[in-house]
């Protein structure tokens, strides 16, 4: 019976000296990494600003970006209704007022011209 409690004894002792000694390799291991991370932290703190740079720049170029093609599209916009105003108005005096019609029509062909040279 005690030969038996004494090789129980024996093995716990065994595994907890392996433990020991895993946790001892683990915490030099942490220790070195810990290390490791400390003097390399000055450059982290720049990458990460560089980071936070490169993404600021970006947001401004996507908020521009996102600025001019709003813009362009209320200037395509008040285009067509200036257009359609022309043309509605053209086809309207066409057939009622013939120097009416023609004039719009020159009107129409000088904000054609105006147009190509202004885009």
């Amino acid at each position: 019976m005690y030969l038996f409690i004494a090789t129980i004894f024996i093995a716990e002792l065994i595994i907890a000296a392996t433990l020991i000694n895993f946790i001892l390799k683990a915490d030099r291991k942490v220790c070195e990494l810990n290390n490791k991370v400390t003097e390399l932290k000055p450059y982290i703190e720049d990458w990460l600003k560089s980071f936070k740079d490169v993404v600021y720049n970006l947001q401004n170029t996507v908020s521009s970006f996102f600025a001019f093609v709003k813009r362009k599209r209320d200037q395509f916009l008040t285009k067509l209704i200036i257009s359609l105003v022309i043309y509605a108005s053209l086809i309207f005096f066409k057939g009622r007022f013939k120097k009416a019609a023609a004039i719009f029509q020159t009107l129409v062909l000088l904000k054609d011209y105006w147009d190509e040279f202004t885009i």
